[in-house]
């Protein structure tokens, strides 16, 4: 996904092996590079995009299901986080039909040849919901995780205090104080200072805001709103949040 993966784990049980426990979050994150990777020949969006037009696509019952919990996304933001579009501009409010799912096969296709499936809005949302579940599994109760930057996740507390600081760089000097809790920053690349997320309707780079904050229990919603309320006009503001009750929404305007 070309972002750099900043983990810190640490329990008082001296059995725990952090070694494998990482090595096993970073399959986790190439797994999901090779599912839903544009790019990557072998993964299945990747075959999505070049052969679904010609015919249904047999995928996995995990990626068919996301498929759907992003059409779902697009639909609870009106239409701003929006997983489907085409080289010569938006395919806007057609993404639903484009898409032609068959749920008792488990095949996709799609409507028309320009159509193509982009994750990059998600991806890292995905990954660090799947770290989530291997904590979970190897009963790490502290731990942060940090995907890009951009995309963070935290579990217990730091081991000098009772919770995990996070000093945001957004202009304010915010500073929260995280336990369980998923983060996503969404805004103009800190480095190049431009704006990089399409405005799913417009089809152009488009951003209302330089900088969303999000923090929420499920990093891959909260990913998703952060995104969804960078492109989306202010009057569509409020309707959008109270489809996801964040914990939390920081906003800074251009």
């Amino acid at each position: 996904m070309n972002s750099r993966l900043d983990v810190v784990l640490w329990s008082k049980d001296q059995s725990i092996t952090f070694e494998r426990v990482f090595s096993e979050m970073k399959k986790i994150v190439y797994d999901v590079e090779c599912m839903l990777s544009m790019y990557h020949p072998e993964a299945k969006v990747y075959q999505l995009n070049n052969d679904s037009f010609k015919t249904p696509v047999k995928v996995s019952g995990t990626l068919f299901t996301l498929i759907e919990q992003c059409i779902e996304f697009y639909h609870k933001t009106n239409g701003y986080f929006n997983i489907g579009y085409k080289a010569s501009g938006s395919i806007g409010d057609s993404l639903v039909d484009q898409l032609i799912l068959d749920k008792e096969q488990q095949t996709v296709g799609y409507g028309s040849g320009e159509v193509q499936l982009d994750f990059g809005g998600i991806g890292k949302g995905i990954a660090i919901d799947r770290v989530a579940a291997l904590l979970k599994h190897e009963e790490i109760e502290n731990a942060f995780v940090s995907f890009g930057g951009s995309s963070i996740l935290t579990r217990g507390r730091h081991p000098y205090g009772e919770y995990w600081p996070l000093a945001l760089e957004d202009g304010r000097n915010t500073n929260l104080k995280l336990n369980d809790a998923a983060v996503s920053i969404s805004g103009f690349h800190e480095k190049e200072n431009k704006e990089h997320v399409t405005d799913p309707k417009s089809g152009e780079l488009n951003h209302k805001l330089k900088l969303v904050e999000v923090q929420m229990s499920c990093p891959v919603k909260a990913e998703v709103l952060s995104t969804a309320l960078l492109v989306a006009p202010e009057r569509e503001h409020q309707q959008i949040i109270n489809n996801f009750n964040p914990e939390l929404c920081i906003r800074i305007p251009l």
